[in-house]
């Protein structure tokens, strides 16, 4: 009781008995780690070592590696979060800071009764604000016809040109019912978002505009009218090169892409008598040889039919801008095609004066036109095409 086990040793070759050893003994002898517990702790070690350790070294390095991409990821979302812009303001409103003129000349305005650099009624204020609140600054501002509704004989309205679209009688009147020539109809916001324009002029025919502003291709909700007249009074078709002036009779015989042997010359008059400069002159055919329409061509039908119409295009319908002495010339006045053999020219300022070169009875100073009963000769038209086939 009490006494530790003992180890005996015997050596089989000599059969004796060596003498018994503590175990204190034998870990003096051999160390405090025995032999064979050398031995299996290496075996231990080095199994650990191949399995273990190397599993436990394997899963660090996955770690590792999910843990540096996780951090490149973080780097890269917040590089880019860095580089984006800051959110810019968007538009919300645009509107007008002042109404428009109610009425207005077309075309440029006669400046020589007013201060040097002064346009009268020419000035045009557009806010724009933006959805923060604020002014949106350093922006374009663009005015634009949205509707026009005529106010002579020219069926020149929105709805009457949407209802010809297409057919012949949209190429005869296409550039006399131009409503959408503006120019100097752009401005840009300042600090305050308010686009200043100018000196706006509008080519169009006479009538009731309806106006709005446009901002990045966004269009206000804004829309106001105005009407737009002319100052022209009187006027007269005259030879270019006659001085002093000598009317001009049209034509007998025209080539068809040709311009005309002559080319007119217009005197545009205010109600003084007057020359007026800067105004332009436009002519387009007419189907029947007087001026303004009557009978059944004074009320237009709402609808326009695909065939069946007298047409005549002309070359070069717009004259340049009349002189100081009120003469607007065509450079190149022709027709450059025709259904008819024939046509008859009328000249117009602004669709609210007319001169039909045809019509003998025609006086602009009269307030009522009278019927006079006379044949009215139209230019002969001619053409090396007379007849055409269709081979495939």
């Amino acid at each position: 009781m009490g006494m530790k086990a003992k180890a005996s040793w015997v050596l089989p070759t000599q059969g004796q008995e060596t003498a018994a050893e503590t175990e204190d003994e034998t870990q003096d002898r051999k160390g405090k780690l025995g032999a064979a517990d050398k031995v299996a702790w290496g075996v231990n070690k080095l199994c650990f070592f191949t399995i273990s350790d190397l599993v436990e070294d394997k899963c660090r390095v996955r770690l590792l590696n999910v843990l540096a991409f996780s951090l490149v990821y973080v780097f890269f979302v917040f590089a880019m979060l860095s580089s984006l812009r800051e959110a810019q303001p968007i538009i919300r409103h645009i509107i007008f800071s002042n109404p428009p003129p109610a009425f207005y000349f077309a075309g440029a305005y006669d400046t020589r009764n007013a201060p040097p650099g002064v346009f009268v009624n020419r000035s045009h204020k557009v806010y724009v604000n933006s959805d923060l609140g604020g002014p949106m600054q350093d922006v374009n501002v663009t005015l634009g016809v949205v509707d026009y509704r005529s106010q002579g004989y020219l069926p020149c309205s929105t709805d009457e040109k949407l209802a010809r679209q297409g057919t012949n009688e949209d190429l005869r009147l296409k550039e006399v019912c131009n409503y959408d020539k503006l120019e100097y109809n752009l401005g840009a916001t300042d600090d305050m978002g308010i686009a200043t324009i100018s000196n706006l002029q509008m080519w169009g025919p006479s009538g009731l505009y309806t106006i709005t502003a446009t901002c990045n291709d966004l269009e206000g909700a804004e829309e106001v009218r105005m009407r737009i007249v002319s100052p022209v009074s009187y006027m007269y078709v005259i030879h270019p090169d006659k001085d002093p002036f000598e009317a001009l009779k049209p034509p007998t015989s025209t080539r068809v892409g040709q311009p005309l042997e002559i080319q007119p010359a217009v005197v545009l008059l205010d109600f003084n008598k007057l020359p007026l400069p800067n105004r332009s002159v436009t002519a387009f055919a007419n189907p029947d040889p007087s001026w303004p329409p009557r009978g059944p061509r004074a009320q237009l039908t709402p609808q326009v039919h695909m065939r069946g119409q007298k047409v005549v295009e002309l070359n070069c319908p717009t004259s340049a801008v009349s002189d100081e002495n009120g003469i607007a010339r065509f450079q190149c006045l022709g027709v450059k095609g025709a259904n008819v053999d024939h046509v008859f020219f009328i000249f117009t300022e602004s669709g609210d004066q007319f001169f039909p070169w045809h019509d003998p009875g025609f006086a602009p100073q009269a307030l009522y036109p009278m019927d006079i009963v006379t044949y009215r000769y139209p230019t002969l038209l001619s053409t090396d095409v007379y007849e055409v086939y269709l081979i495939s």
